[in-house]
């Protein structure tokens, strides 16, 4: 059996990069997994106290914050390049149905392509 070391890294804002990137080059992790858990610097899977915080941040609606999250997503991605990503749509957990369908989210949408593509 053969056992990797590696940890999650969270991407809070852009300038968690020097961050990750002095962890990483720091510590010999075989792998790291990107992660994105906050947005507006907003815990978004701690509370619903602290999702409603984030979402009135974002405008107001579901829509509007999880456009946010993907696109704070992109930014890791593009930054980082992990060879994981966490929990892809992590943003779902604590939204009033955690079940949403992106569907009708045009924007939405768009940007889980766009980050789907990337990835591969």
């Amino acid at each position: 059996m053969n056992i990797l070391i590696g940890m999650e890294v969270d991407w809070i804002r852009p300038s968690s990069k020097a961050f990750i990137e002095n962890l990483l080059s720091e510590f010999p992790f075989e792998l790291f997994i990107g992660s994105v858990h906050h947005v507006h610097c907003v815990p978004i899977d701690y509370s619903t106290a602290l999702f409603d915080q984030a979402r009135h941040i974002s405008g107001g609606s579901n829509e509007k914050l999880f456009e946010d999250y993907f696109d704070l997503q992109y930014e890791m991605l593009v930054a980082l390049r992990p060879p994981i990503v966490g929990h892809f749509d992590l943003i779902r957990l604590k939204s009033d149905d955690p079940d949403t369908n992106f569907g009708s989210m045009e924007g939405v949408r768009r940007r889980i392509s766009r980050n789907l593509t990337f990835i591969k």
